[in-house]
């Protein structure tokens, strides 16, 4: 969702990024809103660190539902009804299996294309292991889009560049990652009825986690069941085990495209500012308003 918005999608009148500032309550949008957990006005940044469905569901009109519903049938197989739920992952279409969400998440990981996931990891002939071809790929963003998403999903496993705090800020430490240089990504998802989930994933590997009930129960959220205290901890177990297995799928480093171009917001406006506030990333040419022509009292 957020993707096909930072791409192409415009708030009031002006590119959607990073930066853009959301009301999830009062922001225009087509006939459904959240009724519970919309969350507060903020950053798109902001927004998805905190898991805002309000949010997602203006970004969702920001991009144009039928864009959003082309890239999710890209990314991970799902063509949804056309209306704002689709953000949310609610209404007849939504449904999506862990492989093909894991799958879904590499594209923020690889440039842009995701992996077509493959069930056969080795084949041999009389004791000779024979060549297997690369693994295929489906283009779903350019280079830049998938960037900026994936430094925006750095925010939920850690502490923003604004000091806030993510969904799953407890990622790193869970999965024993205390060298600064791993890098890792990542999105909760929590549901009422019967589903949480954790995606979490490094330039090398890209883990999926649902928990949940196949009854489609109903879940106490507030009782504790989110994707960020079920999912979550299922998903650092795992890594701890391949960080001590394959320490190289935690080596490498995500790098900036030559199109992606970091710029000076305000942080409590999401207004560009001439050299002070706070760094953000953004598509070459898809800046945000200047802060001198936004409303002061926003």
């Amino acid at each position: 969702v957020y993707g096909a918005a930072i791409h192409s999608g415009t708030h009031n009148g002006f590119p959607f990024t990073a930066a853009t500032w959301i009301d999830p309550m009062h922001d225009r949008v087509d006939g459904f809103r959240p009724p519970n957990h919309s969350g507060v006005p903020g950053r798109a940044r902001r927004q998805i660190a905190s898991s805002s469905n309000g949010a997602s569901v203006v970004a969702a009109h920001d991009a144009g539902l039928a864009t959003v519903q082309e890239v999710l049938h890209r990314a991970i197989g799902s063509s949804p009804a056309l209306n704002g739920m689709l953000a949310i992952g609610g209404n007849a279409g939504s449904e999506v299996s862990v492989i093909n969400l894991a799958a879904g998440y590499t594209a923020f990981a690889r440039d842009g294309s995701r992996v077509v996931p493959r069930w056969i990891e080795r084949i041999s002939r009389g004791g000779e292991m024979l060549a297997m071809p690369a693994p295929a790929a489906v283009p779903v963003f350019d280079r830049a889009t998938a960037f900026v998403v994936n430094d925006m999903l750095k925010s939920v496993v850690g502490i923003g560049p604004d000091g806030s705090w993510g969904t799953a800020r407890a990622a790193r430490a869970l999965a024993g990652f205390s060298d600064p240089n791993i890098q890792i990504r990542g999105k909760t998802g929590t549901a009422e009825v019967g589903d949480l989930w954790f995606v979490g994933f490094t330039p090398r590997i890209c883990v999926a986690v649902w928990v949940g009930s196949e009854r489609n129960e109903k879940l106490p959220m507030d009782q504790g069941y989110s994707g960020g205290a079920w999912a979550l901890p299922i998903w650092a177990e795992f890594m701890r085990g391949a960080a001590a297995s394959r320490p190289d799928l935690l080596a490498a480093q995500f790098v900036v495209p030559g199109t992606v171009e970091e710029r000076s917001i305000d942080p409590d406006r999401g207004c560009a500012t001439e050299g002070r506030g706070m760094q953000e990333f953004f598509l070459r040419g898809r800046f945000p308003r200047a802060c001198s022509f936004q409303r002061e009292d926003r």
